[in-house]
């Protein structure tokens, strides 16, 4: 079969110049595993990098309930199943617990160092993720792995029919202390509101348990010995549930008695790799994106966790899918303008 230079076959792109033009994705949340499945499918080659293991924050989702054409079905399912998929491509190369320590920016190209290899690529996906934020109170790091969590997925068999706290308000929050009621655990959710902020239906399934409902606290401290025993509170309002009043406890004691605490306030995203070599962010931290999902530097795009909080999966996947639409389209146009 006779190629021009440029075509595109399964498994392998030839680009403009006769070298290998290859995509290196950072991450391997499912934001950057739908960008490798694309690219795989349109003929690029790509490397994959993970300093974890696959999945990212849809691992640690109990039940994703929200997927389009999917029902009801475990994080941990939904994984495995798009990590498979990505693994039937030979084009594609998934290193996890390979840590990208440093970008170099070059004229045409980036270099992508991590400790097993130095590796140049002519594009860049970063889709690094978030990690989960910390309250930064007394006895959080001292008793993480020892009573304190933020994935209720991972750690919640070792708390079955044992008292739990969720400290948060959101859908996470609401999704963890879900899934611990369903294990068996008196599950206590403790919030800063007034209110309960989460979708409608999440609420409502909440208030068809036995979680109790804290608003208006604040957790200052986690207490314990060689285990966690319970937690410190201070008063930010009016203390209730949406089946009781429970004043008269914490007006004397300000105190709950627990075995596990699962922290749930929200994300932060990993940008330590990026922060020095000329990509921008926004107030809160993530990267700034146009709308073709490229970032400030030429050939590097951002998606999904990285790029705003509180994204829905289905958002996060479709993020790592037109990035890659548009690399596509860019070296299409690439190889149309050498032909002329």
């Amino acid at each position: 079969m006779i190629m021009r230079p440029g075509t595109l076959m399964l498994g392998k792109w030839i680009d403009i110049m006769g070298k290998k033009a290859m995509l290196a994705i950072i991450g391997a949340g499912v934001a950057g595993l739908t960008a490798a499945l694309v690219a795989a499918r349109n003929g690029l080659k790509i490397v994959v990098f993970e300093s974890k293991n696959a999945g990212g924050r849809a691992g640690g989702i109990p039940y994703i309930e929200t997927f389009p054409g999917l029902g009801r079905i475990k994080g941990t399912m939904f994984v495995k199943s798009l990590k498979a998929q990505v693994e039937g491509y030979p084009n594609i190369e998934l290193l996890e617990l390979e840590q990208v320590k440093e970008i170099k920016l070059n004229d045409d190209h980036f270099t992508l160092i991590t400790n097993n290899r130095e590796q140049d690529f002519e594009y860049v996906i970063l889709a690094m993720g978030a990690d989960h934020k910390h309250l930064n109170i007394p006895g959080e790091t001292e008793f993480k792995g020892s009573g304190v969590s933020y994935c209720a997925s991972c750690d919640g068999l070792f708390f079955r029919n044992k008292s739990t706290l969720v400290i948060g308000n959101d859908t996470h929050s609401l999704e963890q202390a879900l899934f611990l009621d369903e294990l068996g655990s008196n599950v206590t959710l403790i919030t800063q509101e007034p209110e309960l902020n989460a979708e409608s239906k999440l609420c409502n399934d909440l208030l068809s348990t036995s979680v109790n409902v804290v608003h208006d606290m604040n957790v200052r401290e986690i207490m314990g010995e060689r285990l966690v025993s319970g937690v410190k509170l201070a008063r930010a309002g009016d203390v209730g549930n949406e089946h009781k009043q429970i004043r008269t406890e914490f007006d004397t004691k300000m105190e709950l008695e627990a075995k596990g605490v699962f922290i749930s306030v929200g994300q932060v995203p990993r940008i330590d790799i990026v922060k020095d070599i000329g990509v921008s962010f926004n107030t809160e931290g993530y990267i700034e994106i146009d709308d073709r999902f490229k970032t400030k530097i030429p050939n590097m795009y951002a998606i999904g966790d990285l790029t705003s909080p509180g994204l829905e999966l289905v958002s996060v996947c479709a993020s790592g899918a037109n990035a890659v639409s548009h690399i596509l389209n860019r070296i299409k146009r690439k190889k149309k303008s050498t032909w002329k």
